[in-house]
């Protein structure tokens, strides 16, 4: 099967979980999908990183004993003296917009996720295996950034574990997603399974 009709494949069939599919039916298909999801993320992330920028710059211009501002060939360089959280970018602008994006993107792949997983004979319950882990990230993440906006920041034991518990957990929904992605690149068995028969041109 070509690139196109992949992908023209997968998209009329994004609500069917049953049935079993190809490494060649489900890569491009795929790929694209997870390119235009981190394009619509980044957009959605970009308006907001640009404002906070903006704040810091006009922040040191109209505050120069409070920060300093180094010109070079590639642009410039701010350097604040003391901690200004209103100058953070603001994740309640990000978060709603990022969210959505990644929902559409998940809901755009499950179904293709799925049929790929069965075709090498394993269960769909496979692609939940990153979910907590990134739940429990966003959580964390959104906690210690919420304290560092509210200037309640404080280098202690509590601070110490919550950051290595995230750090922990980033190296396990990595290492999830790793695994998922080996499963899914994983050959085409051999005639029928308990999933449905064989795709037309197996891989």
């Amino acid at each position: 099967m070509n690139i196109l009709g992949a992908i023209g494949f997968n998209l009329r069939n994004v609500a069917r979980f049953r049935g079993r599919d190809s490494r060649s039916r489900f890569w491009p298909y795929a790929i694209l999908i997870v390119v235009l999801t981190s394009i619509s993320a980044a957009k959605v992330m970009m308006p907001e990183l640009t404002s906070s920028i903006e704040r810091t710059h006009r922040f040191a211009i109209e505050n120069p004993d409070k920060a300093t501002i180094e010109s070079h060939a590639g642009g410039y360089t701010v350097h604040l003296r003391g901690f200004y959280p209103e100058l953070m970018p603001r994740l309640d602008k990000i978060l709603p917009g990022l969210a959505a994006v990644l929902g559409v993107g998940v809901i755009l792949l499950a179904a293709s996720i799925s049929r790929r997983l069965h075709d090498s004979g394993r269960t769909a319950a496979w692609m939940l295996l990153p979910i907590p882990m990134l739940v429990i990230g966003l959580v964390l993440f959104a906690t210690l950034f919420a304290v560092f906006m509210a200037g309640e920041f404080e280098f202690n034991f509590l601070f110490i574990g919550l950051f290595v518990v995230l750090l922990l957990n980033n190296f396990a929904y990595l290492g999830s997603l790793l695994f998922l992605i080996a499963m899914l690149a994983k050959p085409s068995q051999t005639g029928d399974n308990l999933y449905g028969p064989a795709p037309a041109t197996p891989t």
